[in-house]
């Protein structure tokens, strides 16, 4: 049975995250996605806080706009990012809670439980 490819969206109800959760989930990824305006820093913060050392690869600093858009002038994959930087796009739950009925879980359980699962299964040393 081949291994199953995971990702780790945050913000993946809001534009850019919506998009890359459809192209990873075509591409045949599982794929969780935490949404709480959290940071990639603020992610990697609570993976350091709760999964102590199994958490030591985490990144610890943020790649500046600046040098994102430098890097787009080279990879093309990155040029779509260009006009979102220094924007913040806020998305919200609410229809599906209201409609469905559903509660989500805590944003930090749902990125822990993540990390587990993508340790358990090898995709993360």
């Amino acid at each position: 049975m081949a291994a199953t490819r995971m990702a780790l969206v945050t913000g993946g109800s809001g534009f850019l995250g919506g998009h890359v959760v459809l192209q990873l989930l075509d591409a045949g990824y599982r794929v969780a996605s935490s949404d709480d305006l959290m940071s990639m820093l603020a992610v990697a913060g609570v993976l350091r806080e709760r999964l102590g050392e199994r958490a030591r690869k985490v990144p610890t600093r943020e790649l500046p706009n600046w040098l994102v858009r430098c890097a787009a002038r080279f990879d093309r994959k990155l040029r779509p990012l260009v006009p979102l930087l220094d924007s913040t796009r806020r998305a919200t739950s609410d229809k599906a809670r209201r409609v469905l009925g559903w509660t989500p879980r805590a944003p930090e359980d749902a990125i822990v439980a993540t990390a587990e699962s993508l340790i358990k299964f090898g995709a993360v040393s």
